[in-house]
């Protein structure tokens, strides 16, 4: 008899289990996929699924996050969570997710006990999930109840500038039990004292924006109240190594707006733009001066003066006041008598749409043949103002009347003798048919961004880059938008929307663990010249084979940075000395590697390429330079200094990018370290 009433209960909790999603037992088959891919790995077969963990607790309001993992019949193992099909029948009790980046991620909705499985085609495995009907635990501190504060690890973190600390929460409940809660409490800093900048806490990830101490918080709500808990964060510049100003060497005219920058080197070998937190100062105040932070400044009388930036690396805990600061060489600026000459308005005889806006630029032509951007030194002006609507000082035009047309003047002030240039401008009668965002799809972490760009098609067929126009949202709580730029502040899926007027167009951003990505730094090997810099890149490949360039998101760093450092977040390599040097590209906790070697050869040549482009005015060409060494190796060169014999028919950016002005010819000019190479652009 008490056999038959334990086969009989056996029984019970079996089909009440199964009533949540599949079959106790694990079944083995080469057949078909129904479950998104992975019955196959070569020759192999699938014959197995272990989904993990496979017991599980959790309070009710909680989840909890599952992996497959497949065995094949040659012996091999593969990660299948982004590949079986999740299931649970009984979703008044846990439901969950199918739905990229959060596969496998379990959520109670009532306190029960339900089969969690993983089934790709009939290969199938189940977990036992229960969900417990217990609340916050409470603790009584002079007389006054309240939870139980959550568990912070660690408690006190200090960390360099730039630096990441990931936070632990920890959840005590009712029964006594515990459970991590970190990805599901709401973080935020307080910096101290207020008026530094917050450290930035995304899913228990802290990243070091600036020096001092913040008061890491965390709030974690329940149905059955709210747990908080609080740790430090200590931020200081420990780490900064080395400070040096780039350009090493800068020219420019009498008048003109100019800018140097702070490059900090860290104990990691990577380098940091520190110019907004960097105090410039000049030997010559006639020559030119600074504000208190920035490297901005425009040139005073001519002359010479020698630039240096400082970085404050220990401040004062009771006055606030800056101890201790690290100082870079100094570099040299020459300010010359050019005058300017004529002012090129771009683009030139631009065309827009009704509602949209473009960016003008202005540049400076000066009697030494050389050009400056003046854009924010300009005052704005369009002739129409029923076509057309300007910003006086940002030069950014919107359209207004379909099919009016006006003339765009920038018109420098009496510093430079109210000198202006022109072109016409035309707001066509086109109207906006879709918007499409890039990437069309993309994933990142907690704490990392990805920036977007949005392209108009309109009824005539035309496009134009919409980005600086569409208004920018999300309602996903896992990801935040400001202009064109998402990050991730949870883990999930975001719908990115872009929208002017009525059309509107949307992409989907993953935010995911690391946990459920690879990288690869490419190339894997490299070898450059000293005193020259090479671009390495960051690729991320998610579960379901996705891919997705992380260059700008992973942090930078090399093992010798006498060899080589690289930039934090730029991936930008720059050989110092003959030698070797591992780089890591780091996301979170997940790392890939390129080893650097950086060779004694010196430059020799220059070629700029392609030889002889020809543009059609308001037309644009990419240039490339390419260096040749003195051991007979090429490559890409980064850090050039263009230039054009003749900015007035055609200018060339920083970038190397050269846009037709007006028609004719001008040599463009690349220059690394003293050498250099040219080619000859036709306007027509």
């Amino acid at each position: 008899m008490r056999s038959f009433l334990s086969f009989s209960l056996a029984l019970t909790l079996v089909a009440f289990l199964s009533a949540c999603g599949g079959s106790g037992n694990v079944a083995t088959s080469s057949g078909g996929d129904t479950g998104g891919g992975g019955v196959t790995q070569g020759a192999a077969t699938l014959q197995s699924i272990a989904v993990n963990p496979s017991t599980a607790a959790i309070a009710q309001g909680t989840t909890q996050a599952f992996t497959a993992m497949g065995t094949y019949s040659d012996g091999s193992t593969k990660d299948l969570t982004t590949a079986v099909q999740w299931a649970c029948l009984n979703p008044t009790v846990v439901t969950v997710s199918n739905t990229a980046p959060t596969q496998g991620l379990a959520s109670s909705v009532a306190a029960g006990t339900a089969l969690v499985s993983a089934t790709i085609g009939v290969v199938s495995s189940n977990a036992t999930l229960t969900i417990k009907n217990v609340g916050l635990q409470t603790t009584i501190v002079d007389g006054v109840s309240g939870n139980t504060p959550l568990t912070m690890t660690p408690s006190t973190a200090n960390i360099g500038f730039g630096d990441q600390q990931q936070f632990k929460a920890v959840a005590t409940f009712s029964d006594g039990s515990t459970q991590d809660v970190t990805n599901q409490v709401t973080w935020f800093a307080v910096p101290s004292p207020p008026a530094l900048p917050d450290s930035i806490i995304s899913s228990g990830l802290a990243i070091g924006t600036s020096a001092g101490s913040n008061v890491v918080n965390a709030i974690f709500s329940t149905g059955s109240g709210v747990a908080t808990g609080t740790a430090t964060l200590n931020v200081d510049f420990s780490n900064l190594v080395g400070l040096s100003v780039t350009p090493s060497t800068l020219s420019v005219p009498s008048n003109a707006p100019s800018s140097f920058y702070a490059i900090g080197t860290f104990s990691d070998g990577s380098t940091r733009d520190l110019s907004s937190m960097s105090m410039f100062s000049s030997s010559n105040f006639l020559v030119a001066s600074f504000g208190y932070q920035g490297g901005s400044f425009s040139a005073a009388s001519p002359g010479t003066a020698a630039v240096t930036a400082s970085v404050c690396t220990v401040v004062d805990p009771i006055t606030f006041l800056c101890d201790t600061m690290i100082t870079s060489p100094p570099v040299t600026l020459t300010v010359t008598p050019a005058t300017l000459t004529s002012v090129s308005v771009l683009p030139p005889d631009a065309t827009i749409a009704p509602t949209t806006k473009l960016g003008m630029s202005a540049i400076g032509v000066f009697s030494d043949s050389s050009a400056l951007p003046l854009t924010s030194s300009i005052i704005w002006q369009r002739s129409n103002y029923s076509a057309s609507l300007i910003n006086a000082t940002t030069g950014v035009v919107t359209g207004v009347a379909p099919g009016g047309a006006t003339t765009i003047t920038a018109q420098t002030t009496s510093t430079f003798d109210k000198i202006a240039g022109s072109t016409p401008l035309t707001v066509s009668d086109a109207v906006l048919s879709s918007i499409a965002i890039t990437p069309s799809t993309a994933f990142t972490v907690p704490g990392a961004s990805v920036t977007y760009k949005s392209i108009g098609t309109f009824s005539d067929g035309s496009t134009q880059d919409l980005t600086k126009t569409v208004s920018w949202s999300t309602k996903a709580s896992v990801a935040s938008v400001q202009n064109n730029v998402a990050t991730g502040t949870g883990i999930g899926s975001a719908v990115i929307t872009a929208k002017l007027g009525t059309i509107s167009g949307s992409t989907t951003l993953a935010v995911a663990s690391p946990e459920q990505f690879s990288l690869a730094v490419t190339p894997a090997t490299l070898q450059i010249a000293q005193q020259t810099s090479a671009q390495l890149t960051a690729t991320g490949t998610f579960a379901d084979g996705t891919t997705h360039d992380l260059t700008t998101a992973v942090t930078w760093s090399s093992s010798d940075a006498s060899a080589a450092t690289v930039g934090y977040q730029t991936g930008i390599l720059a050989g110092l000395s003959a030698g070797t040097s591992t780089i890591t590209a780091t996301l979170g906790t997940v790392t890939s590697t390129a080893q650097a070697t950086v060779s004694n050869a010196t430059l020799t040549s220059i070629a700029v390429s392609p030889a002889s482009p020809s543009v059609a005015l308001a037309g644009t060409q990419q240039l490339i330079a390419t260096g040749t060494f003195s051991d007979g190796s090429t490559q890409p060169m980064l850090n050039v200094t263009w230039s054009s014999s003749s900015p007035a028919v055609a200018y060339v950016n920083a970038s190397g990018l050269a846009t037709g002005t007006a028609t004719g010819t001008a040599t463009m000019s690349a220059t690394v370290n003293g050498v250099s190479g040219s080619t000859v652009l036709s306007v027509q």
